[in-house]
């Protein structure tokens, strides 16, 4: 029985390190212009799935050597998943822009330490021109952040924090 144990060329290398780091700054680019946390998060375990991938690719072909075009075959799989799902959940400029307005309505509309209705909060943003995924966004995003929190089920929103 053969086992196959292929070695990564320094081309290699390079290809996948400079294609992870092209990778978190758009993500930090697209967090800093819709002043969110992107919903998936690309750390050093996307990197070290894009290497075990490449060697995937090599073993398959019983090659001894990890090269250039295992590493574009393992980005090309990882654009279709991983990146596909993350540009899936960002916003549009307008509607990045529409949430930050939202949130500011919000944090106007519920002084620290007060609670309101869920659907009252966003029956007033609506009222405001919001659409209802916009308040639904903006509100989620607050929760996220720690600055609101869900009461009752999520009937009700209490501000818990300054924003």
């Amino acid at each position: 029985r053969r086992t196959c144990n292929p070695v990564m060329t320094e081309t290699a290398i390079q290809k996948l390190n400079k294609f992870y780091v092209q990778v978190r700054k758009e993500v930090k680019k697209m967090e800093d212009e819709q002043e969110t946390k992107s919903v998936i998060p690309i750390t050093m375990r996307q990197l070290e799935a894009l290497i075990r991938m490449s060697e995937a690719m090599a073993r398959m072909e019983l090659s001894s050597v990890v090269e250039e075009r295992h590493c574009q075959q393992a980005i090309r799989l990882f654009k279709r998943s991983t990146m596909d799902a993350f540009q899936a959940g960002q916003a549009t400029a307008p509607e990045a822009r529409d949430t930050r307005k939202a949130r500011h309505h919000i944090l106007e509309r519920l002084p620290v330490g007060s609670t309101t209705s869920t659907e009252s909060l966003r029956k007033a943003l609506q009222t405001r021109g919001l659409e209802p995924l916009i308040a639904n966004r903006a509100v989620q995003l607050l929760v996220n952040q720690g600055i609101l929190q869900y009461r009752n089920g999520q009937r009700s929103v209490y501000r818990a924090a300054r924003g």
